[in-house]
């Protein structure tokens, strides 16, 4: 299986991220932010234990990264389905080498794993959560009753996120194929209390630009936009029609054309509108787009990496971490640097698809670090995220999009983001729904 961003290179991902003091990088309504430890083994299967204790340490290294390190994908599955949060794909691992056993034929090896995980407060005091005992004691004979029952989630590639022993028929046993490991909560980051985007920063210019990008739920062979039943583009024409009835009179509206991206399959397709006029002041650019025969990855490339958005949000799939990748973000901007590049303006970006926490957040701060030349050794400084701790429902997208737009927009009356994220959770709470949105990179914000 693709371990997607488990394989990124060490210049995006450190594997220490614990090894530091936690930064206040963080806000949301209803979570925390917590250094998180737990002891657990790893069965091996496949080498003697003779062959284990003769690994030189770079071989021990490379044998944690390559069997143990996997593991740690399937913590997803039970954390996100019992609500709980969800982890940073980085994180510190060391095994026991001194302290390898057997039980009968099996081969143990302890380890111990900290990292950073999101959390909902109600769940801050500690838990159990099950991890396999390898990668391949879950792929039992019932191994489908162990994952979610959509069809296209009953897939190899998809169990890590989906995996839990605790679904009905599920045949996996503690002890045999998973263990029940004891979460360790650690130190808090500082939540803040009150913070705010850099509106004057983002408008200073006397513009903003802002693109909201949506996803169809299955992607299309030959989308059509305008008329899909598809529920993901049924949220694009949603908020058209919001947006067009709240600024429509104040604003102009065209078509966004798929040629203008690289490479269109289909120059002439329709995949968009745009709003422009003054409003509140400023020049006014809204772009509404959909991933129709333009992957994700290039809306928001040519938003944040070439047009200079002041603002990207994506309202879809986050393909489990792929969507957004951030070595083919690099790549991009790498094989064509007349056409994109990382700049140090301001950005604010808006990853409203599931786990966003846990996938785009340390990478693209990190791009941003590299572009200042050091005046800006977080990131932090000239680019803030939105992101969720948990899966993200696409009936939600429209939503959201609209109370997330009505802040930026009229943003004379200077909405913290605690505002902003108080006011998505309302909103899911009173569909019945749960979401656990977070801010980061705001605790160094010039506005108060």
């Amino acid at each position: 299986m693709i371990r997607i961003l488990a394989i990124l290179s060490a210049m995006f991902l450190s594997t220490a991220s614990t090894a530091r003091p936690l930064e206040p990088l963080f806000s949301s309504p209803d979570g925390g932010e917590y250094e998180v430890s737990f002891d657990a083994d790893y069965e091996v299967h496949g080498v003697s234990l003779e062959a284990l204790r003769n690994l030189t340490r770079s071989e021990q290294e490379q044998f944690v990264q390559s069997e143990i390190v996997p593991v740690f994908d399937y913590l997803f599955g039970p954390l996100t389905r019992r609500e709980i949060g969800s982890p940073k794909r980085s994180r510190d691992v060391e095994a026991n080498w001194t302290k390898i056993r057997t039980v009968g034929e099996r081969i143990l090896i302890p380890y111990h794993y900290r990292g950073t995980w999101i959390l909902d407060r109600e769940n801050a005091r500690g838990f159990t959560i099950p991890i396999p005992l390898n990668q391949e004691t879950v792929f039992t004979p019932e191994w489908l009753n162990c994952t979610d029952s959509a069809p296209e989630h009953r897939t190899r590639f998809f169990y890590w996120y989906f995996w839990d022993p605790r679904r009905a028929g599920c045949d996996q046993k503690e002890g045999v194929n998973f263990t029940e490991v004891k979460i360790h909560i650690g130190r808090m980051t500082v939540n803040q209390d009150r913070s705010f985007p850099e509106y004057a920063r983002m408008t200073g210019k006397g513009e903003l630009k802002l693109t909201m990008a949506f996803g169809y739920v299955q992607d299309p062979a030959r989308p059509k936009p305008e008329t899909d039943m598809d529920f993901g583009v049924s949220q694009y024409r949603e908020f058209v029609r919001a947006f067009r009835a709240q600024w429509g009179s104040t604003l102009t509206e065209q078509p966004i054309l798929q040629s203008e991206y690289p490479t269109p399959s289909n120059p002439a397709m329709v995949i968009g509108r745009r709003f422009s006029g003054i409003l509140n002041g400023v020049q006014v650019t809204m772009n509404i787009v959909v991933n129709a025969g333009v992957d994700q990855i290039e809306l928001f490339a040519k938003s944040f990496a070439h047009d200079h958005d002041d603002v990207f949000a994506w309202f879809g799939h986050s393909r489990v971490g792929s969507g957004f990748d951030a070595t083919r973000f690099a790549q991009l901007v790498a094989m064509n640097p007349a056409y994109y590049s990382v700049t140090t303006n301001y950005q604010l970006v808006y990853w409203a698809g599931c786990n966003s926490y846990s996938y785009y957040t340390v990478p693209f701060f990190k791009f941003k670090a590299d572009a200042s030349g050091g005046r800006d050794p977080q990131g932090t400084k000239n680019l803030d995220i939105l992101a969720n701790g948990l899966p993200s429902l696409f009936s939600l997208n429209a939503q959201n999009a609209t109370i997330f737009t009505s802040h930026l927009l009229n943003w004379r009356n200077h909405s913290s983001y605690q505002t902003i994220m108080a006011d998505i959770k309302s909103a899911a709470d009173n569909s019945g729904q749960k979401v656990l949105v977070a801010a980061l990179g705001d605790e160094d914000n010039e506005e108060r």
